[in-house]
């Protein structure tokens, strides 16, 4: 998944034509005429993962890594230092799901994991760097699904 900041489009990760996982960060903005590949890289390739722009910095959730894994992790980019942070990791690995931005929270809803789809919705705390399962469900359990908060 894609995030855009200050008209720069971002894709984190995801995997190659060839199917090796990626850890790389790539962007485009108009006017270019070629991806900048020149950013720093995740701490984990993974692909199925959940990107989104949210306090000013962009964060990687979950996701599969190589051995088809699912990730609990949590990656955060800071745009001004160029770098990545792992910060607190989900309770369970996850892939396949939406998440959103509201309120410097980010919002997770549905998913992937370990042989089931998901009608859990969680919750993270930008400010507290905490992770908590909301008691309010989805209607149904949903993968490769897009939210959208506006």
């Amino acid at each position: 998944m894609a995030v855009v900041r200050e008209g720069r489009v971002y894709i984190p990760a995801g995997s190659s034509s060839t199917g090796a996982y990626l850890n790389s960060l790539i962007s485009w903005s108009e006017g270019e005429t070629s991806w900048n590949a020149s950013h720093a890289s995740l701490h984990t390739a993974r692909r199925g993962h959940c990107t989104v722009l949210c306090g000013g910095y962009m964060w990687v959730i979950g996701g599969r890594n190589s051995t088809n894994s699912h990730l609990d992790s949590l990656e955060m980019f800071d745009f001004d230092k160029e770098e990545w942070s792992v910060m607190q990791s989900l309770s369970e690995g996850l892939s396949d799901m939406g998440c959103d931005c509201y309120n410097r929270h980010i919002i997770l809803t549905g998913n992937y994991g370990y042989g089931s789809y998901s009608d859990n919705v969680y919750l993270y705390d930008l400010d507290t760097d905490f992770w908590q399962l909301s008691p309010t469900k989805l209607e149904q359990e949903v993968q490769y699904h897009v939210s959208v908060i506006f």
